[in-house]
């Protein structure tokens, strides 16, 4: 995983006892139009859905800038959803396979790599997911 590039701010807020998680990520690209974070906390959950917010007016992105979050074998968890994201519109993307399974994630750590998205600008990145319990360190 690469160092911290740009500027990110992350934040995970629970929703009680329902188990719903919303992972958010305020980005501000470098120069060179990328911005990563390393968050340093276990993911246990099921993915259900990506959410991209751009920015507005002069930190608008670049269109078809990408958004990966990768685990800390450099597996994206979005699994490529997160790529061509629009610099004009909120966009949301279901994080399913097939039969409207939301993808299952069990990551130690995970990093936020936004790329492509034109010097110093901004946006915001949520996903939401279900915590799943844990037995013996494993998903159930």
């Amino acid at each position: 995983m690469a160092a911290n590039e740009g500027a990110v701010h992350y934040t995970r807020q629970a929703d009680g006892p329902s188990g719903l998680i919303r992972l958010r990520w305020h980005w501000r690209s470098d120069t060179s139009g990328n911005a990563t974070h390393l968050v340093r906390e276990q993911l246990w959950s099921y993915l259900y859905s990506l959410v991209t917010l751009p920015g507005t007016d002069d930190e608008q992105p670049t269109n078809l800038y990408d958004v990966r979050v990768r685990d800390r074998d450099d597996f994206d968890i979005l699994r490529g959803k997160g790529v061509d994201r629009s610099a004009t519109a909120d966009e949301e993307v279901l994080l399913q396979v097939a039969a409207q399974e939301p993808y299952a994630v069990a990551a130690e750590t995970h990093q936020i790599e936004v790329s492509g998205a034109g010097s110093e600008n901004s946006g915001v990145v949520i996903v939401y997911a279900m915590v799943t319990p844990i037995f013996d360190g494993r998903p159930r």
